[in-house]
């Protein structure tokens, strides 16, 4: 979980939030305001922290991809968060509450199931060697995020390989 509170939108986190998702953000991020610490995404989560400020309705989001720079470079990530208002003792809003999931294991995982299984389907109609290897490279091509280039190569009886294939 982490918090943003008053004016600022000061970041506060629990100790799972910071081992998990802050990475190497800490302690630096600890008393900053939110949108310091999560500057990289701030055009995704900002206007749903503005949403829950201005309305005071809590917001949902599930396996939402965000590209966090925990680790000193962009990482393809995917969080699962609610975003609810926190109020004041004269009941005013200020500032927000985020409970969150990281599902980026998950949601890699079953895309590349996804690209698995479809490699491997049946592809009855084809007959051919260059039938397979455009079969294949349709099928490696609809997955760019994990696999942003292929080459499939064929080897002859010598152990010469030729490049066969490739998205």
């Amino acid at each position: 979980m982490w918090m943003a509170w008053g004016p600022e939108l000061t970041f506060f986190c629990n100790a799972a939030y910071r081992r998990d998702t802050l990475g190497r953000k800490y302690p630096w991020a600890l008393g900053r305001p939110a949108r310091e610490v999560w500057a990289e995404i701030w055009d995704d989560i900002g206007p749903r922290i503005d949403t829950v400020l201005s309305t005071g309705r809590a917001t949902w989001d599930e396996a939402l991809l965000l590209f966090l720079e925990r680790s000193g470079y962009p990482e393809e990530t995917y969080h699962t968060f609610s975003y609810s208002p926190l109020r004041d003792d004269d009941g005013q809003v200020v500032g927000m509450l985020c409970v969150v999931s990281e599902d980026t294991n998950r949601v890699t995982s079953e895309r590349r199931m996804e690209t698995l299984r479809d490699l491997g389907s049946d592809p009855s109609v084809i007959r051919t060697e260059q039938q397979v290897l455009a079969f294949a490279d349709r099928q490696l091509g609809r997955n760019p995020r994990d696999l942003p280039f292929t080459l499939s190569y064929l080897f002859d009886d010598a152990g010469t390989a030729r490049l066969a294939g490739s998205t």
